[in-house]
């Protein structure tokens, strides 16, 4: 459990100094000049659209590829093509090619 803890501490800490580099030039650039809320406000919304709309797309493209699957009978297709993807990556990694 203490594993855990340490990995998701850890985790978090490496993702808020990417959002502090990476986003927060962004929504600094959002505000403008003058500091008004309203530029950040609307950069904010349309991120938060365009990551709830990327993840829609990608959710309804792994379910249409387990239905497609479970209709041909190899269930849970989309979860099998994404290990395989990732064992392939692994591979080339490992072989020094990526």
């Amino acid at each position: 459990m203490t594993a855990l803890v340490v990995a998701v501490l850890l985790a978090s800490l490496a993702g808020s100094v990417h959002c502090a580099v990476m986003c927060g030039a962004f929504a600094c650039a959002a505000r403008g000049p003058g500091g008004g809320r309203a530029g950040g406000a609307a950069y904010h919304a349309a991120r938060l659209l365009a990551y709830a709309a990327l993840g829609a797309l990608a959710g309804a493209g792994g379910a249409s590829l387990d239905l497609a699957g479970a209709s041909a009978g190899l269930p849970r297709i989309a979860a099998l093509g994404a290990a395989a993807l990732l064992a392939l990556w692994a591979a080339a990694r490992l072989a020094g090619l990526a």
